[in-house]
């Protein structure tokens, strides 16, 4: 009888927690759907075109500086930018080519340099993410 019941309620919760998963996935899809649309306006309100690519252009000195860490300049080979709208799987295996083969960069610093490398939707984006970030914590 007990082994019934124990079966009967891990059916349940199994249920239950497949049920609760795809829930969580609609609504995250419908959070980065209005996450996208919100940064549009935001976008169309500075005057922005949001789905115009712009050019990544180094730094012509040495090293490029931001409030964080200076990013030490490669010979001919230039960090990967995102756009936002490309897959951001790919882009970041490109980072992660890009810090092992030509940066000495240190794991807590790699998010911040790859930030440092994003246009169009994708800046405000990771500065979203980064403040809800902060929020939680």
């Amino acid at each position: 009888m007990g082994d019934k019941i124990s079966s009967r309620l891990q059916r349940e919760l199994t249920i239950t927690e497949t049920l609760m998963h795809s829930k969580i996935a609609e609504m995250e899809q419908r959070l980065i759907e209005r996450i996208v649309q919100v940064i549009q306006e935001q976008l169309s309100r500075l005057g922005i075109d949001s789905t115009k690519s712009a050019t990544h252009k180094p730094e012509s000195n040495s090293a490029q500086t931001t409030s964080r860490s200076t990013i030490p300049a490669t010979k001919g080979n230039t960090p990967p930018t995102y756009n936002g709208t490309n897959n951001p799987l790919l882009w970041a295996h490109r980072c992660e080519h890009y810090f092992e083969k030509y940066q000495h960069t240190t794991k807590a610093k790699k998010i911040d340099v790859a930030g440092f490398h994003m246009f169009g939707l994708a800046p405000l984006w990771y500065y979203q993410l980064k403040r809800v970030k902060d929020l939680m914590s």
